[in-house]
């Protein structure tokens, strides 16, 4: 329990989620239990350590997609966590996030994917995105430096499709 709490309590909002996010994906800690630990502590960083535990989803697959959920959050928008995306012949990709109202799939592209192997498998995917109505949103390291980067580029899709 320490180690959630440690966690939780040593990093701003986002980082802190995406830890514990990790950690409950790889068992090392229950969340439920962390809650009511964190419930009936008195320490210092209580109060931003429930938020980080409310907030933590073990969904999540990567600490840059857990920091991209919680900066959507904050900035208001009601993203779904690994969203799977179906087109006319079956199922196209998981999001790591989503806004299935606006047909909008947001993914988090690590440096893994500049590899010639996923740059073409990442081409292929928006190209059925596009042709199930739906728009990717890629979010790289170099635009999540930026919480607000990461918000204007949300928000741009959001516009385009609601002007749409």
């Amino acid at each position: 329990l320490r180690l959630g709490f440690d966690l939780a309590a040593r990093h701003p909002r986002p980082r802190a989620v995406a830890h514990l996010d990790a950690a409950a994906r790889a068992g090392l800690i229950d969340l439920p239990r962390l809650g009511s630990w964190a419930l009936a502590s008195h320490d210092d960083d209580v109060v931003a350590v429930r938020e980080a535990i409310a907030r933590a989803d073990p969904r999540a697959e990567s600490l840059p997609e857990s920091q991209v959920r919680v900066i959507l959050q904050d900035a208001g928008f009601d993203v779904v966590v690994q969203y799977v995306v179906h087109g006319p012949r079956g199922r196209i990709i998981r999001a790591d996030l989503a806004l299935p109202e606006l047909r909008i799939a947001i993914l988090y592209d690590g440096a893994w994917h500049a590899l010639r192997s996923q740059l073409e498998h990442d081409r292929r995917q928006a190209r059925l995105l596009r042709e199930a109505g739906w728009v990717g949103v890629h979010i790289t390291a170099e635009v999540l430096a930026s919480p607000r980067q990461v918000v204007a580029v949300v928000q741009t899709a959001v516009d385009a499709r609601q002007a749409s």
